[in-house]
């Protein structure tokens, strides 16, 4: 019992979470002002979990034209390489005015809020073409059964609470006809 490729995995790897990825979103960039004609410039950076030092950096220039248009520059070092990332941007105009600026992804061309630079990768795309998965969703697999079971039980336990609810405020309104009955007769 127990033995090599007896599991249900029959030998698959799990997906990489985007958990564990280094990301860079587009709305952070934006609360930053980046986005204004002509373009800045600024860093990134991200701590680590268990220390709080920080571990990752990443460099960038926006070049932004005529308010519709433009690209982001990373710059980041790997393994003592330069790494640069030219990243497009492109833009959708909410029914509420203003603009919304989004990655265009380098692989896809997907319009994209956020960029991912999974562990051992040189290149920020998105999760699709990473092919990451999120860690809530790996654990789900993983406990389906114990959840299911659970499930019924929350189920059991609010269909016996509504039932209660139902029942008291039936004997309610019955204790009321009952008085009021009662004071009509006296």
């Amino acid at each position: 019992m127990g033995g090599y490729g007896s599991t249900r995995w029959h030998g698959h790897i799990k997906k990489t979470a985007v958990e564990e990825c280094l990301v860079i979103d587009i709305s952070e960039l934006k609360s930053e002002g980046v986005f204004r004609d002509g373009g800045a410039w600024g860093e990134k950076w991200w701590k680590d979990r268990g220390t709080g030092e920080k571990n990752a950096s990443v460099s960038f220039v926006v070049r932004v034209t005529d308010g519709a248009s433009g690209y982001v520059e990373f710059f980041y070092l790997i393994d003592g390489e330069t790494i640069r990332d030219r990243i497009l941007l492109t833009t959708t105009h909410p029914f509420f005015g203003g603009v919304r600026y989004w990655f265009a992804c380098p692989e896809c061309s997907r319009r994209i809020r956020k960029l991912y630079l999974p562990p051992n990768e040189t290149h920020f795309a998105c999760r699709h073409c990473h092919n990451l998965s999120y860690e809530s969703h790996q654990s789900w697999q993983r406990h389906r059964r114990l959840a299911q079971q659970m499930g019924v039980r929350v189920r059991q336990v609010r269909w016996y609470q509504r039932m209660m609810r139902n029942v008291k405020s039936l004997a309610r309104s019955k204790d009321v006809t009952r008085s009021t009955r009662n004071d009509c007769i006296h």
